[in-house]
């Protein structure tokens, strides 16, 4: 009687580590099994930095992390009591105003060329209207720098929106001392949204410049039509593939994962 019990006994531990083995199995894989398949991705933004166009102290900041901006809309105030006179050099002004000079000979050409592609019925009006937009912006930082150049600013001075989005990132703080040209807070220009993937060299059959696939976003549990606009080799045997989304999808934000079935 003694033996069949001890033998009951064993085969009830046995059978207990079996279960238990079986559940930590299931637990280990079954986020795994959930994972979508096919080739992953995330959505990405274009971003411009605003920069403090005058030395001195933060007075005001007018927007948060978060807020949405259009073009004119005031950013920050920043006093700037020791300003030279009219006429006077500001230290550092000339190189500021040699970068935005480089800088808006970049985006004008940039501009024309993507004018050249939309006359061509190569790329769609979104890309050219954001090159133009690029450009202006580019514009008015070069005037901007021209003026403060030499002396010709108030004590205060306000900077305000050159382009329209999101504001991402904000690096001061009321009452913080900026320098001219260092960065106060960067905005996500939220209409120029697109997804970047690295894609196998043996799956990119069907991915070309132009052509048009379907990615699905977990964060939605949605599909969304995206076109090809960018394949570049990234390693021997990797591409990136940058693709935009044919139509705007409210809550499609930075960051969100994608994955080509």
């Amino acid at each position: 009687m003694g033996a069949r019990k001890r033998h009951n006994n064993i085969l009830l531990a046995v059978l207990g580590f079996a279960v238990v083995l079986v559940v930590v199995i299931v637990v280990a894989f079954y986020p795994v099994s959930q994972e979508p398949e096919g080739i992953h991705g995330q959505v990405e933004v274009s971003e411009y930095h605003v920069m403090g166009q005058v030395p001195g102290r933060i007075l005001e900041i007018r927007v948060s992390e978060g807020d949405y901006v259009k073009v004119g809309d005031t950013l920050i105030i920043i006093d700037a009591p020791e300003s030279p006179a009219h006429g006077q050099l500001v230290p550092g002004a000339d190189s500021v105003l040699q970068q935005a000079k480089v800088g808006l000979e970049l985006a004008e050409k940039s501009y024309q060329r993507f004018q050249r592609l939309f006359d061509e019925g190569v790329v769609s009006t979104t890309t050219r209207d954001d090159a133009y937009a690029n450009y202006k912006a580019m514009e008015a930082q070069y005037e901007a720098a021209k003026r403060q150049e030499f002396g010709n600013i108030n004590h205060e001075t306000v900077q305000t929106a050159r382009m329209e989005g999101e504001v991402s990132n904000v690096y001061s703080k009321v009452g913080e001392q900026v320098d001219m040209g260092s960065p106060v807070m960067t905005i996500a220009r939220m209409q120029d949204l697109w997804g970047t993937f690295l894609v196998p060299d043996d799956q990119l059959d069907g991915i070309e410049v132009g052509k048009t696939f379907t990615a699905f976003v977990p964060a939605f549990h949605q599909d969304i039509v995206m076109k090809v606009c960018y394949v570049g080799q990234l390693s021997e045997r990797t591409f990136e593939v940058k693709a935009r989304p044919v139509e705007q999808h409210e809550g499609l934000r930075p960051g969100m994962s994608l994955v080509i079935k």
